[in-house]
C-alpha cells in the first residue's frame, strides 16, 4: 500500500474500485453464516464442528484467488475492468439474495421468541 503513491490516479481508482467489488461479494457470503438476530442468543457447541472445515476451506479459497489475481487479473488493466464488473455485478445479486435468506432467517427466530414468551407468561387485562 506504501507504493500506491507511484501508481497513478488511474491505477489507483481501478485497484479502489477492485478491491471494493471484492469486499463486498464476500461480505455478502459471509452474511450468509449469520443466523437470525445477531447477539440475541448463544453460540451454539455444535455449529464449531463445522466451523473449522469451513474456515479452512475458506482460506484454501483465498489462497487460490490470490494466486489467479496475481497470475490472471493483475496483469493488465482490461483485464481487471473486466473482473471488477463482474464481480461486481456477483456481488449485487449475492448481497440480495443474503439478504433476504437473513430477513427470513430473523423472522424465523423473532417468531419462536415471541411463541416461547407466551408460554412463560400470561397477559393480564
Amino acid at each position: 500500500m506504501v507504493l500506491a503513491w507511484f501508481w497513478g490516479v488511474a491505477q489507483g481508482g481501478l485497484f479502489v474500485a477492485y478491491s471494493m467489488a471484492v469486499g463486498s461479494a464476500y461480505l455478502a457470503l459471509e452474511l450468509r453464516l449469520v443466523e437470525g438476530v445477531p447477539f440475541s442468543k448463544q453460540v451454539e457447541a455444535s455449529r464449531g464442528m463445522f466451523m473449522l472445515p469451513l474456515m479452512m476451506a475458506g482460506g484454501l479459497c483465498m489462497a487460490i484467488a490470490v494466486g489467479l489475481q496475481y497470475f490472471l487479473i493483475f496483469r493488465s488493466a482490461a483485464a481487471v475492468v473486466a473482473a471488477t464488473a463482474a464481480i461486481g455485478t456477483a456481488a449485487y445479486f449475492l448481497t440480495r439474495g443474503s439478504l433476504k435468506a437473513f430477513e427470513g432467517s430473523m423472522r424465523y427466530q423473532l417468531g419462536l421468541l415471541s411463541e416461547e414468551s407466551k408460554g412463560l407468561y400470561r397477559e393480564v387485562g
